[in-house]
């Protein structure tokens, strides 16, 4: 089986790449933005600099003439991308694009979306279903929506597979400098405060070890149909944890003083919901897959991980 996979680069990206890299019933492609000097051990790397130039993704995809393809290229998770032209330009337009090319090779797609286009519920405090609508209000959510919609249409009418994953709340070593779980390490290494919301939100929690073998779930069984299998998936725990206990529970894990956690400091961002848990049912039963880790096991192989000689492998 070989598999391209775009956004080779970020968090996700480089590890799903070396846990594939490591399957010898996989050859692996790496397509990362150029210019980048990324190595990926056991991985070839091919350069696609532009995901919202139809042309090059054709290109590079028909040069690399996968089986399956995984879209994990994604723009606007860092703070400081939001131009909203880029961004559904990436993430809606962009996965048109590869099913198209995908649907001309006889190749299937795995592509990755987000807990974040399920149309807010404030009220009722329970499991999200894939069934549930879409459509956010945030520029984020609602482009990852959009790229369901416009795939997995897209999909049906060339007959080619497309698997949607919904990740929810994933996080892991390697994780990009703006988010929670750096936030808190910086906070243990240096003695300053951890500068926090109330941290009431509940969410969904997902280790990064366990959110890569949905993906590789998914890419065996779009492999194995690669016509006519169009689904959207949550990948979650289905329990729900607070945002405040998390940063306790990791805060033991790093080491850092309960007096640092500054709670309340800031406020929450205009989009940020009160309650986001999902139905784990469907990867269950359509991927054979379920999370492994707890909140506790998974901050400890963080906690394990960052005071290893080795820790900026996954950086």
């Amino acid at each position: 089986m070989r598999v391209l996979i775009t956004g080779a680069n970020g968090f996700i990206g480089r590890w799903l790449t070396r846990r594939l890299a490591a399957d010898d019933a996989v050859e692996t492609v790496a397509a990362i933005r150029a210019p980048n000097s990324v190595q990926f051990e056991g991985a070839r790397a091919t350069r696609l600099s532009d995901l919202a130039d139809r042309t090059e993704v054709h290109d590079v995809i028909n040069s690399v003439a996968p089986d399956i393809i995984i879209n994990l290229a994604a723009y606007g998770v860092s703070p400081d991308r939001r131009d909203p032209v880029a961004m559904f330009n990436v993430n809606a337009a962009a996965p048109v694009a590869i099913v198209q090319a995908a649907s001309a090779l006889g190749a299937a797609v795995v592509g990755v979306g987000s807990q974040s286009e399920y149309t807010a519920n404030n009220v009722v405090e329970q499991q999200i279903q894939e069934t549930d609508p879409i459509g956010s209000q945030a520029l984020y959510g609602a482009s990852k929506a959009s790229a369901w919609l416009g795939a997995s249409a897209t999909a049906r009418q060339l007959n080619c597979s497309y698997i949607h994953l919904r990740l929810f709340n994933t996080y892991g070593h390697g994780e990009a400098a703006h988010r929670l779980l750096p936030t808190l390490a910086r906070a243990a290494r240096t003695g300053d405060k951890a500068v926090l919301s109330d941290g009431l939100q509940v969410r969904d929690f997902v280790y990064i070890e366990d959110a890569v073998e949905s993906l590789v779930a998914a890419a065996h069984l779009a492999n194995r149909q690669r016509s006519g299998l169009v689904e959207a998936v949550n990948v979650c725990s289905g329990d729900g944890t607070s945002v405040r206990r998390f940063a306790e529970i990791a805060a033991s894990a790093f080491g850092l003083p309960p007096q640092q956690l500054s709670f309340g400091t800031i406020g929450r961002r205009p989009d940020d919901l009160p309650y986001i848990v999902g139905s784990p049912e469907k990867a269950f039963s359509l991927l054979g897959w379920t999370a492994r880790h707890s909140v506790s096991e998974g901050l400890a192989k963080v906690a394990a991980m960052q005071a290893a000689p080795n820790s900026e492998s996954l950086q």
